[in-house]
């Protein structure tokens, strides 16, 4: 998220591109948000398709992964955030929550919001972040390529170098390299790393995701191959320990047994072992009905 706290930014500074959001029959990202941190420090961010603005630059990009979930893209983190159903808060997995601000109260203000410090020069931050979008999106290419490959010795550099475990891949290249498409119209949904190597059912991969801290509470809520080979999106997003079911033979178990090794919670493990028992092999059987833990804190 932003530094906490608060700048001054001039809607001149911005792209008119602010858009007017939609109406609340069919709410959208874009537009102005007075983000409200976890400490209680507010200020006022812009959506505006992939752009998010603050202080007259875009400090990160956003990708939208369906109509209520988008995922927040820093240099140092991704964070994942669910647009509530009016449109009007966007709720983020860090605690932090969002709120709509309308454009028409800020129209002819100086700012937005009363600097509580200095900021940093727009001169200086906008080659920073260039700099970092760049950067973001060579880790992105490689990270693909290396997950393409399976070429574990370069994701694992990847992943030492600074990019972030929970980075967010194309999936076009991914669907084409399993050969299965995913029914209805989320085909190009991306696709966090961990998922990405679940999906390829590349154990090694996911091996070193896990090792990098990738979150393996996180949900996933774009699409999967069901065992009959059909497709399976669960819209208020599918544990990773049930997208892990979508491997099969041997695969599937090893994948599990990374995933609950990094301690799932005990809640998420009864749930999976108790719905989706009919996608298990015998053997991952046998590792759910023998597993006690550890299990992480609910």
């Amino acid at each position: 998220m932003p530094r906490r706290w608060k700048y001054a930014t001039k809607e001149g500074d911005v792209e008119d591109a602010a858009p007017v959001p939609a109406s609340t029959d069919n709410p959208t990202f874009d537009g102005f948000w007075e983000a409200t941190m976890a400490d209680g420090d507010s200020t006022v961010v812009i959506l505006s398709g992939k752009n998010v603005w603050h202080d007259g630059s875009q400090f990160a990009s956003l990708k939208v992964l369906n109509q209520q979930t988008c995922a927040l893209i820093m240099a140092d983190d991704d964070v994942r955030g669910y647009l509530s159903a009016d449109g009007q808060e966007i709720e983020w997995e860090d605690g932090d929550c969002w709120k709509r601000a309308k454009m028409e109260q800020h129209k002819g203000q100086q700012s937005f919001a009363t600097p509580t410090r200095t900021s940093p020069h727009k001169s200086q931050i906008e080659p920073a972040n260039n700099a970092w979008v760049k950067k973001h999106n060579a880790d992105e290419e490689a990270v693909l390529e290396a997950l393409v490959q399976r070429d574990a010795g370069s994701l694992q550099e990847i992943l030492e170098l600074g990019c972030p475990a929970d980075i967010f891949v194309e999936s076009e290249p991914l669907w084409r390299e399993m050969g299965w498409t995913p029914e209805g119209d989320c085909q190009q949904m991306p696709l966090p790393l961990l998922v990405a190597a679940i999906l390829l059912q590349w154990p090694e991969g996911v091996r070193i995701c896990i090792e990098k801290k990738a979150n393996v509470n996180a949900t996933y809520a774009g699409p999967f191959p069901r065992s009959d080979g059909g497709t399976v999106q669960e819209k208020s997003g599918a544990p990773i320990l049930r997208v892990a079911l979508s491997a099969k033979g041997p695969a599937q178990c090893i994948i599990c047994q990374h995933i609950l090794s990094a301690k799932v919670r005990g809640r998420t493990f009864q749930s999976v072992r108790r719905k989706a028992k009919d996608e298990m092999d015998f053997v991952t059987l046998g590792l759910f009905d023998n597993f006690k833990g550890p299990f992480a804190e609910s």
